[in-house]
């Protein structure tokens, strides 16, 4: 097979990847918002 991927295993890595965008996201929304409160 190789470097083929099956689609569960595609599926995951996109999942994967989606999932770690949005952490981020929210992890650098909350940090702002807090980060602002604490500045204040």
């Amino acid at each position: 097979m190789g470097t083929a991927l099956t689609s569960r295993e595609l599926h995951r890595k996109i999942l994967n990847h989606l999932t770690e965008k949005i952490a981020d996201r929210m992890a650098e929304a909350i940090l702002e918002r807090h980060g602002q409160e604490i500045w204040e």
